[in-house]
């Protein structure tokens, strides 16, 4: 998802990331979409240990928590979230999907921390439309941003991760 490239879904990455040695598929794309779709792994322990490793370096007291949505622009309807709302990446109402993110600012750098996709009423409204975009179950809730905001934030305090001020920008 960091690499160079407009988009982002399975196909365009897996052309370009190298395949690790050793791995039973020789399909880059077969392989990302099996790990992504696939893979019994635990989203919430390697971002535990992706903050605590950042930590390490960038940890500080007067570290700053900023809290703010981020839109992307999207062509279809079917990605999950995805509605005309406003879109800031535009800076007018767009098809697009919004996240919440909290991202951490110290002397010695910054990065983001969590990140959240929030999903419209008319989405959570519609139990079909999840099941079809495959939703966890504990993702089908009505939140709105502000409450995703607070729930990322107590998430990634609670690692005790040190910082004096949340800054939020307009969550619309």
């Amino acid at each position: 998802m960091l690499t160079d490239g407009d988009r982002k879904s399975v196909e365009p990455l897996s052309r370009r990331v190298t395949l690790p040695a050793g791995l039973a598929s020789k399909d880059p794309e077969q392989a990302l979409q099996q790990f992504v779709n696939q893979s019994p792994w635990d989203h919430e322990a390697v971002l535990r240990r992706y903050r605590a490793h950042l930590a390490a370096t960038f940890a500080d007291p007067d570290g700053v928590f900023v809290i703010d949505d981020t839109t992307f622009p999207k062509q279809g309807t079917h990605s999950v979230g995805v509605q005309r709302q406003y879109c800031g990446a535009v800076g007018k109402k767009a098809n697009c999907q919004a996240a919440v993110s909290v991202h951490y600012v110290a002397p010695k750098g910054h990065y983001p921390l969590a990140v959240q996709l929030y999903l419209p009423e008319s989405w959570v409204a519609d139990a079909d439309r999840l099941d079809r975009a495959g939703v966890p179950g504990e993702d089908r809730r009505d939140r709105t941003k502000g409450e995703i905001a607070v729930d990322l934030l107590d998430r990634v305090r609670a690692e005790g991760l040190p910082g004096r001020v949340v800054l939020v920008g307009q969550l619309f």
